[in-house]
């Protein structure tokens, strides 16, 4: 996750947690969190036009094509807008999760291969921080990760440093 900054824009109250939905980002949203997020993760990128184009990239790679990477949106709105329909203070956080190949070890000794999920960029919208919305958006992405993606561990990637803990 980034770290707080500041901002002098008032704050913008999330919905209650039922009015709040979990699905995958289209396009358009992908596109608002990258540049919502962009001055917290662009690191030696100075040009908001070379984050985008980096994260674009970097969703075309072998390790995430084919839908390895899905990026996720905490957001109001159950269904995915059109096209050029985003509200940016629609999309309170965002979440990406990467499919890996994993193998493990059994109790009775065998190897059986299966999959996983890492877990990064981890972003709240600035204006909606402290208002307990990440804690729902990873509570809804544990769901997840316990029925649709049937998957039996995680890796959490955080630039946080030796210590981050979350309590759901």
């Amino acid at each position: 996750m980034a770290t707080t900054s500041t901002t002098t824009e008032p704050v913008l109250r999330a919905p209650p947690a039922e009015q709040l939905f979990f699905r995958p980002a289209t396009v358009g949203e992908k596109i608002i969190t990258w540049t919502r997020n962009f001055t917290s993760w662009a690191g030696p990128l100075t040009l908001i036009e070379e984050y985008l184009a980096r994260e674009t990239i970097n969703g075309t790679q072998d390790v995430t094509k084919d839908g390895r990477i899905v990026y996720w949106v905490l957001t109001s709105r159950a269904l995915p807008p059109a096209r050029g329909e985003e509200d940016p203070d629609e999309i309170f956080a965002a979440v990406e999760t990467l499919e890996r190949p994993v193998l493990i070890k059994t109790k009775d000794g065998n190897i059986r291969e299966d999959r996983s999920y890492c877990i990064a960029s981890i972003f709240t919208h600035p204006r909606c921080r402290k208002q307990g919305v990440a804690t729902i958006l990873l509570k809804r992405l544990a769901e997840w990760l316990d029925t649709e993606g049937d998957c039996p561990f995680t890796a959490l990637f955080s630039d946080m440093g030796k210590v981050c803990s979350f309590l759901f």
